[in-house]
């Protein structure tokens, strides 16, 4: 700020409750510096994109940023960051945590395919970006982002057919990266025990928000533009 003797990166994470609250457990508990750098790094690529080319690009977006935030979640429950000579690389294939944070990821794409799944109609609107991935769209034969919006509009049956297919894929990917995450809830327990197993599932009570969305889709015959979504 002029005149106030402060930076302006220093005033602008003083008057950023997010900002506030990460430095504050940051200061208690130090979290992993490359979760928040591939958070960052993801958040700049999706910028960038128009469509993802592929349904497996867009679940590593998810499980990079979504994934990543659930990580540090972990940490700040007390879970222990990855071991330093796995930084920026892989684990430690010893490390306990391994079945943790690898649940984490899982969640992570469910819900950052939810996400995209629940704002796409918006978002396609407002910017002209396609949360499908190209790949379910030369599947389904689902057009391109302009024809999309007008075919909707005008309630062009078969453009609206062909993307309920395309999200119905993409859902079914989601509720495949939820199931695979509970499947290591027993791997869990098993590696860190029945009080501290409590603690860490308590962070991927996420993947029920995303379920609830997914049930909900399914009900209206994946259907994005219902409005009772």
């Amino acid at each position: 700020e002029e005149g106030g003797g402060r930076t302006a990166t220093t005033s602008s994470w003083r008057q950023s409750p997010t900002l506030r609250l990460i430095r504050h457990v940051h200061a208690k508990r130090p979290l992993s510096e490359g979760h928040f750098r591939s958070i960052l790094s993801a958040r700049r690529h999706d910028l960038t994109v128009k469509q993802y080319a592929t349904v497996d690009e867009i679940v590593r977006h998810s499980q990079s940023s979504c994934g990543s935030l659930l990580r540090l979640v972990l940490e700040c429950s007390g879970l222990p960051p990855p071991p330093p000579a796995a930084s920026g690389e892989e684990e430690d294939a010893d490390d306990d945590c391994d079945v943790v944070r690898d649940a984490a990821s899982e969640i992570g794409a469910c819900h950052g395919l939810t996400n995209a799944l629940r704002t796409s109609i918006p978002v396609l609107s407002n910017t002209g970006k396609v949360i499908i991935p190209a790949d379910l769209c030369r599947k389904y034969g689902v057009r391109s982002p302009r024809y999309l919006l007008s075919a909707l509009g005008m309630g062009d049956e078969e453009c609206r057919s062909a993307l309920k297919f395309a999200v119905s894929d993409l859902a079914a990917e989601a509720r495949s990266r939820l199931s695979e995450a509970r499947g290591r809830r027993e791997d869990i327990f098993a590696e860190l025990g029945e009080e501290k197993g409590r603690d860490v599932t308590a962070a991927f009570l996420v993947g029920m928000a995303s379920e609830t969305f997914l049930d909900r889709l399914e009900r209206r015959n994946f259907d994005l533009t219902d409005r009772s979504l």
